[in-house]
């Protein structure tokens, strides 16, 4: 299996984008057996308030890329640490917004290449359930 990842990244302070904060552009091209031989995704519905939901890693042992869409506001917590709150950028009125993108909900991302041996998810709101996609790519059993 092959694991190809293009990350393109622009922050800038004006509308035409003259003034870049920051301007990335990088790849990462995986397809050695030993970190990249198998993939499980699962699109994970996490109830209101709850805490410490494991995500199943499926057929996947030492993951090396973990992808988290976070369609509401989640935080995650990786192999026993800090939570870390992964937010999603709500639609805005379109009178007021400089690109079509954002007259849509925009989820929250977490690309991570590393190795990862547990994942949890805690839902901040109490009374709305978060919608999140996890997928990790890794070593098979």
């Amino acid at each position: 299996m092959r694991t190809f990842i293009e990350l393109i990244a622009l922050v800038s302070q004006d509308a035409d984008q003259k003034r870049k904060l920051l301007d990335i552009d990088t790849a990462f091209d995986d397809t050695d057996a030993l970190t990249s031989s198998t993939f499980n995704s699962a699109q994970m519905i996490v109830a209101a308030g709850a805490t410490n939901v494991a995500v199943p890693f499926g057929g996947v042992t030492n993951p090396t890329l973990l992808l988290v869409v976070a369609y509401n506001d989640i935080s995650v917590s990786l192999d026993g640490g800090s939570p870390i709150l992964i937010t999603h950028t709500p639609a805005v009125d379109t009178a007021t917004v400089l690109s079509n993108v954002q007259k849509y909900d925009q989820p929250g991302l977490l690309l991570l290449r590393g190795r990862i041996t547990s994942l949890l998810l805690n839902n901040p709101s109490a009374t709305a359930t978060a919608n999140v996609l996890v997928a990790v790519v890794g070593e098979a059993i």
